[in-house]
């Protein structure tokens, strides 16, 4: 009896060692599978590391550290058992394993980076939120200077439109939500913007997937009609057309909560023939930078957007005879210009990431208002916003950017920078935008500002940079700031 126990410890040590080391051993197996999500691609380090600072390969001290890193994400059958473990927590207490992965009701699946949306946490301020419409409005404005098109759409979070599908127990205030308080203002104001809530809310069909954060086809569908009809161009009503649905898809979600995981949601396929080509090899609509033609279209579009545009590409770049979709930010929108040539500029914005309309200012040549605003010749003294200058080695531009004190600031003026060539005896003025890029502060990212000039239409030259301030109409205007010497 006493030995079949130690038998028995024996044996269970022996299967307790075996488990333990079977990750290890395998690995050259089952290890290094793709990560089920982008948080779970560690790469393997290196004992040597390039050191910036001496220039030189040195030991890489954090070695081990990180080869813990790479082992705990590419351990053999990690996938597996992340897997089990997701499905066990769901069933047996409805928890999801994944903090980025909400479990709603009905086995539909949310984006945990919505959630602060969702409960209404003012992740902007007030001025924030006024100062992202007014850099919509001036964006749309120079724009239109060149007779090209704008629209701005803010892509909803799944959440905002379907909360019926959340979990019980959370404390929301609508009200407060970033996006409630933009489109009150984008409402008032002169920007060319489409309400896809409301649009998305008169649909009686869900048009979200379940298991995934972003519309399916058909959704897709709509809001390209709803985008081109408010470019004023005509596009394809594909209710004409019969639609076929398919279990097909994976959703980002399901995949990030059970990587290996075979079950697939609804995707819908209309009848209609594509005619558009890519121009660029691309693997998939989620890719960076990706160019269309359709020779049987006419016009060009440039569309900024992010991963709601991976369905919706489709749709749009059926419409024009060029497509230029970038997800890149700042917005590049030189692009529009050039070879593009673009007649309409979209710019489609998914709810969580508003707070990008102040943080960087588009790369777009702002235009010479010198003619419409004059400039004081007093100079005020206590107005001191620090100015940077650089070249934005792309576009070829000249990149103005700084930041107000805080109490200026807070006053939400519109601010003006100056390029006065004395000798000369002219000058040029532009509209900056307010984006947290130039702030110093980051506690008050309100305080910033920035702009593009295009040097290729100002003469050479030695110019004296100034700003302006123009709060309630009356315009304040510092001494010179600094100085650059223009090359056109």
């Amino acid at each position: 009896m006493e030995m079949r126990k130690k038998i028995s410890k024996i044996v269970y040590i022996i299967i307790f060692i075996v488990v333990i080391l079977l990750p290890i051993v395998l690995f050259p197996i089952g290890g290094r599978q793709n990560a089920e999500s982008e948080e779970a691609m560690v790469a393997m380090p290196s004992i040597v590391t390039y050191n910036e600072k001496s220039m030189k390969n040195t030991l890489n001290i954090h070695y081990f550290s990180q080869l813990g890193d790479y082992f705990t994400y590419n351990f053999a059958f990690r996938q597996n058992l992340v897997t089990a473990d997701a499905k066990i927590k769901s069933a047996l207490f409805h928890t999801s394993s994944q903090s980025n992965v909400v479990l709603g009701k009905n086995g539909w699946l949310f984006y945990g980076s919505s959630m602060d949306d969702y409960l209404g946490k003012k992740t902007m301020s007030d001025l924030q939120v006024r100062e992202a419409v007014e850099n919509l409005e001036l964006m749309q404005k120079t724009l239109k200077a060149d007779n090209k098109k704008f629209v701005f759409a803010i892509a909803p979070n799944k959440n905002s439109l379907y909360q019926q599908y959340m979990p019980s127990g959370y404390r929301i205030k609508p009200s407060d939500r970033n996006s409630t308080r933009m489109r009150a203002l984008l409402e008032k104001s002169d920007v060319n913007y489409v309400d896809l809530y409301q649009l998305f809310k008169s649909q009686k069909q869900v048009l979200y997937h379940k298991t995934d954060s972003h519309w399916d086809n058909r959704g897709a569908a709509m809001v390209n009609k709803a985008l081109l009809s408010a470019a004023g161009r005509k596009s394809t009503d594909y209710s004409k057309y019969s639609v076929e649905k398919r279990q097909d898809f994976r959703g980002d979600l399901y995949h990030m909560l059970y990587p290996t995981s075979d079950w697939r949601d609804r995707e819908y396929y209309y009848s209609k023939k594509r005619d558009y080509t890519y121009d660029n090899k691309i693997d998939s609509t989620y890719d960076s930078i990706i160019s269309t033609t359709n020779p049987k279209k006419n016009g060009s579009v440039v569309m900024f957007r992010d991963s709601f545009g991976n369905s919706l590409l489709p749709f749009t770049a059926d419409e024009y005879g060029k497509g230029y979709f970038s997800r890149l930010v700042p917005y590049q929108v030189f692009k529009a210009y050039g070879k593009h040539k673009a007649d309409t500029v979209i710019v489609e914005l998914v709810e969580r990431n508003l707070n990008q309309l102040q943080e960087n200012a588009p790369v777009l040549a702002s235009k010479d208002i010198s003619s419409k605003v004059l400039l004081p010749e007093d100079r005020d003294n206590s107005l001191k916003p620090a100015v940077h200058l650089e070249s934005d080695a792309e576009s070829g531009y000249l990149k103005i950017k700084g930041s107000l004190d805080s109490k200026n600031a807070k006053r939400d003026p519109k601010i003006y920078i100056s390029l006065y060539n004395k000798k000369a005896g002219f000058g040029y003025l532009y509209e900056a935008y307010h984006v947290s890029e130039g702030s110093k502060d980051k506690k008050h990212p309100e305080d910033g500002f920035a702009l593009y000039a295009d040097t290729k239409e100002i003469p050479s030259g030695d110019y004296q940079v100034s700003a302006a301030l123009d709060m309630n109409d009356k315009i304040f205007r510092s001494k010179d700031l600094t100085s650059v010497k223009i090359a056109s």
